[in-house]
């Protein structure tokens, strides 16, 4: 299934990046890096594998992207748009991998269906399909995303469901219902349940009480055991207050980062509340989506948004290029693991607390009340040894890739920047953090 109209637009070879750590001023970096990923995630969501797949769910996605197609030729706007939601784009990156797995995973049936209900939910939407729509003839029990903002379940089951131009046609086999996309409100009525599971943070960007990751129970660290939704005993008022700080505390201070958050962050999953710890992810596939859970500090709530987000940053790239010749062989002490880690773990740890370092000099060097205290400058030092730590490691023993020498010559330079922090007092501050 292919369509010169939706073809990804053909793009200049990759450039290495200069400044993927902490952006220039006015940096198109990472709108470069963001557009060619997402560029080649729809690449992947036309091409997804179905020789293991049922007949029934085949017919289905290929209906979807058929139309999805059609679409695009007369509004190549709407694909990038649709891949863009990161509960979309997550199940395209799953599949993918997944469908081509010796065994296919249980739940890659299932997986796919989503992926047809998400693109015709959309096309919906944004009211480009066409007038008479598309219906798919068998029982559907919810539907919902990011950009509809909403979730409807539906008790009874329709028996099809038309997807209409901004609307929703449900068959029951006594009645048809319609429903209004534009005009959704949280209700209960004639078996319809129509919830709004995101929470407006600053535009753009949700806290998210639902998530479509399949991976997001998945944990790879060893101090932790997934990534459930769980508001740790809070209010949503009180998690959007948090982050819509810690997102100006950003905004302030790294302008540049948070103009990228803008441009690539959608979702904040919640993963609980502790008084006297944080934790935070994220997945390589969900890019889009950061994992947090709730603390009552602000420096701790700001460290943990940029460090979680930097993630994304490098994901994207990484789906693009591996950036290291010996990422994942052999393995090297951490900086922020107890588990020893490949050098790829070890960039991603740079790559994340660099930002945080510069936020801390930042604020330090306006006189912002909440660095002004011993606490903060320590902790400021604990980050330049953590990334000092991380140098030592990664870049005498990195062989990069062509397009990861950029960023590598990036990281170096900030290293030499903090340079001017002695090593005795980072040292120290680091000693005390692991104390």
């Amino acid at each position: 299934m292919t369509s010169p109209a939706a073809a990804p637009t053909r793009r200049p070879p990759l450039a290495p990046p200069d400044d993927l750590t902490v952006p220039s001023p006015g940096s198109a970096t990472l709108r470069d890096v963001y557009g060619r990923y997402l560029s080649t995630v729809l690449r992947d969501l036309l091409a997804l594998p179905r020789a293991r797949v049922s007949r029934a769910v085949t017919l289905e996605l290929d209906r979807a992207l058929r139309v999805l197609l059609d679409v695009s030729r007369r509004e190549p706007a709407v694909a990038p748009l649709l891949i863009r939601s990161p509960d979309v784009s997550v199940l395209v990156r799953w599949a993918s991998t997944a469908a081509m797995a010796r065994t296919p995973p249980d739940g890659l049936e299932a997986v796919l269906q989503r992926v047809a209900l998400a693109t015709l939910l959309e096309l919906a939407r944004l009211r480009v399909l066409p007038a008479e729509g598309v219906e798919l003839a068998r029982p559907i029990g919810e539907l919902g995303s990011l950009p509809l903002g909403h979730v409807l379940r539906f008790d009874p089951m329709p028996r099809a469901v038309r997807f209409l131009p901004g609307a929703l046609d449900l068959d029951y086999a006594t009645h048809r219902t319609t429903i209004d996309l534009s005009t959704l409100a949280p209700q209960s009525d004639a078996g319809v349940t129509i919830t709004q599971p995101f929470a407006r943070i600053r535009e753009g960007l949700a806290l998210a009480l639902v998530d479509a990751n399949p991976l997001a129970m998945f944990e790879a660290h060893p101090d932790k055991s997934g990534n459930a939704i769980d508001l740790g005993g809070r209010e949503v008022p009180e998690w959007v207050d948090a982050l819509g700080a810690a997102y100006d505390v950003v905004d302030q201070y790294l302008p540049e980062i948070a103009a990228e958050m803008r441009l690539m962050l959608r979702q904040v999953v919640p993963v609980g509340y502790y008084a006297e710890k944080h934790l935070s992810a994220s997945y390589a596939e969900a890019v889009g989506t950061v994992y947090l859970s709730l603390h009552d500090n602000l420096m701790t709530m700001t460290e943990a948004l940029v460090h979680e987000f930097q993630h994304n940053k490098l994901n994207a790239l990484l789906f693009l290029d591996p950036l290291l010749v010996n990422a994942d062989t052999p393995l090297f002490t951490s900086p922020v693991r107890p588990d020893p880690r490949p050098l790829r773990g070890v960039l991603l740890a740079v790559h994340a607390f660099q930002p945080v370092a510069c936020l801390y000099e930042r604020m330090i060097e306006a006189g912002d009340a909440r660095t002004a205290s011993p606490d903060a400058r320590r902790r400021f030092l604990q980050v330049v040894g953590i990334n000092r730590r991380g140098c030592e490691v990664l870049l005498p023993n990195a062989e990069p890739t062509v397009i990861g020498r950029g960023l590598f010559d990036e990281i170096a330079r900030w290293d030499a920047h903090f340079d001017r922090y002695t090593h005795e007092d980072a040292a120290r501050a680091v000693g005390a953090d692991e104390a």
